[in-house]
C-alpha cells in the first residue's frame, strides 16, 4: 500500500513562530501525529519543539527547589535531550526571545521559578520541554516538498489553551474544511 500523503497544497513558507503539523500517516515513530513550532529558521537549519508530547515526569522530578507543577514536561525532540528548554508567553522575562505575539522561548530560568511562585506566571502560560527537534539546511524543505509536513500559523492562545492531545486536530482545523477533513482519518491506514 502506497504511503498517504497530504492532498491540499501548503500555502506558509516555514518561519520562526509557525508550526509543522505532521501528515496523518507519516511513519516516523517520533513525530507521528506531532505539532513542532519552529523557535528558529535560517540558513543553517531549523530549531523546534514537539509541543503535543507529554512524558510522564513532572519538572520538580528533575529539578531541585523546582515549584510544584502539576504539568507534565514534554519531550521537545530526539536531539540533546540532556537539555531543558522552555516556552511561555511572559513577555517580561529576562532574557527570553519573542518567537511571535504573545510567545517566547527560554528566558532567566530563575527568574521564570520566582514568578511560578509568585503566581506571575501561570503554569498554564509555560511549557518546558526536553530535547529538541533539528533539520540541517535544507532538509525540511524536502521533507515540506515530500508533503510529511503542513506548515501553519498558531499562536500562543492555542498553544497553551489546547490540550496537547488536540493540538495535532486544533491546528489542522485551523486551516479551514481542506485540511480540517484529515482529522477524521485513523491513525492506522488498515483501519479506514
Amino acid at each position: 500500500m502506497d504511503n498517504f500523503t497530504l492532498k491540499p497544497e501548503n500555502t506558509f513558507p516555514p518561519e520562526k513562530g509557525k508550526v509543522l503539523i505532521s501528515e496523518p500517516y507519516l511513519e516516523d515513530k517520533y513525530f507521528k501525529r506531532t505539532v513542532v513550532l519552529i523557535c528558529e529558521y535560517n540558513q543553517d537549519g531549523v530549531f523546534g519543539l514537539v509541543l503535543n508530547k507529554a512524558v510522564s515526569i513532572y519538572p520538580q522530578d528533575l529539578i531541585e527547589d523546582f515549584p510544584t507543577f502539576n504539568y507534565s514536561i514534554f519531550s521537545g525532540g530526539p536531539v540533546d535531550t540532556k537539555n531543558l528548554f522552555f516556552i511561555h508567553s511572559m513577555a517580561g522575562l529576562n532574557d527570553s526571545i519573542e518567537i511571535a505575539p504573545n510567545l517566547f522561548l527560554g528566558g532567566d530560568f530563575d527568574q521564570m521559578k520566582q514568578l511560578i511562585l509568585t503566581g506571575e506566571l501561570h503554569p498554564g502560560n509555560l511549557k518546558l520541554f526536553v530535547g529538541y527537534s533539528g533539520w540541517g539546511k535544507g532538509q525540511l524543505e524536502e521533507e515540506i516538498s515530500e508533503k510529511s509536513w503542513v506548515v501553519a500559523p498558531t499562536s500562543s492562545e492555542l498553544i497553551f489553551g489546547t490540550h496537547e492531545k488536540e493540538l495535532w486536530s486544533a491546528h489542522l482545523k485551523s486551516l479551514g474544511d481542506e485540511f480540517g477533513y484529515l482529522t477524521q482519518l485513523p491513525e492506522d491506514p488498515s483501519m479506514n
